[in-house]
């Protein structure tokens, strides 16, 4: 906690909030990762099979993302 610098004489322990925050903002940068890598996982998959789904019938709803 030094780059808090030290805390003086009855001033709040800024590493007390720290310690109750990270986990939670770790927690939700975590997840960002791995939703962001299953929709460049699917933007992928559906830029390399262009010329298959091309040619196929999606239906309504996978005919919207291919448009």
């Amino acid at each position: 906690m030094d780059s808090y610098g030290t805390a003086k004489y009855q001033e709040t322990n800024p590493g007390l909030f720290a310690i109750a925050t990270f986990p939670f903002l770790f927690a939700v940068m975590f997840g960002d990762i791995g939703h962001g890598f299953i929709i460049f996982s699917a933007a992928l998959y559906m830029i390399l099979a262009e010329r298959k789904l091309a040619r196929q019938d999606l239906g309504e709803i996978m005919g919207q993302f291919f448009l």
